[in-house]
C-alpha cells in the first residue's frame, strides 16, 4: 500500500498498526495532526499532551481504578510501511523493536481487526517503567472497562 503512513498507536497496553477524519461520540474532542493529517476522537476532559520526539501525539485520560502512578493514555506515532510488505510482514518486523524499546517488554495476545476500512493488528502488551513499575494495570477493578475505552479511542483514527 505504497504512500500510506503506517501508524503505531500505543494505549497503555495496546498497540494497533495500521496501513493507510475521526469520529467519537457526544462528549468527546477530536484531534487532527496539522502536519501529518490523521485524526483521533478521545473524551473530554482527557489531557493533550501533543509532540515529544517520535510521538506525533498523545492524549492523557484518568488513573485507572485502584493503581497509584498510572494514567489511561493513547500515544500515535507514524513509519512508514515499505511497499512490498504486507501490515502482518511489518508487524512482525515492529515487534522485534519492541522488545529493544520497552524494557520487560511481554506480548499478551495479537488481534486482526479493521480500522478505518484497512486491515489492522492490534497487539496487547505490557513492559516496566524504569522505576520498575508494571505498566499494565491489572491490579484494575475495572481493567476489562478501561480496555475497552481504549480500543473505541483507537477506533476513532482516521489516516
Amino acid at each position: 500500500m505504497r504512500g500510506w503512513i503506517s501508524t503505531v498507536v500505543t494505549a497503555a497496553m495496546v498497540v494497533l498498526t495500521l496501513s493507510g477524519t475521526a469520529t467519537g461520540q457526544a462528549g468527546w474532542s477530536t484531534f487532527t495532526h496539522p502536519a501529518l493529517g490523521f485524526s483521533l476522537a478521545y473524551p473530554d476532559g482527557w489531557e493533550v499532551s501533543g509532540e515529544d520526539g517520535s510521538i506525533a501525539f498523545m492524549v492523557m485520560g484518568p488513573r485507572p481504578a485502584g493503581v497509584a502512578d498510572l494514567r489511561l493514555n493513547v500515544n500515535v506515532t507514524t513509519d512508514r510501511v515499505p511497499a512490498d510488505m504486507t501490515v502482518e510482514q511489518f508487524e512482525a518486523v515492529s515487534e522485534s523493536r519492541m522488545g529493544l524499546l520497552f524494557n520487560g517488554y511481554t506480548r499478551l495476545r495479537t488481534d486482526r481487526t479493521t480500522v478505518a476500512g484497512r486491515a489492522a493488528i492490534l497487539r496487547y502488551y505490557t513492559w516496566k517503567r524504569n522505576d520498575g513499575l508494571d505498566t499494565t494495570a491489572t491490579q484494575s477493578g475495572q481493567l476489562q472497562r478501561d480496555a475497552q475505552l481504549l480500543l473505541r479511542i483507537i477506533q476513532t483514527f482516521r489516516p
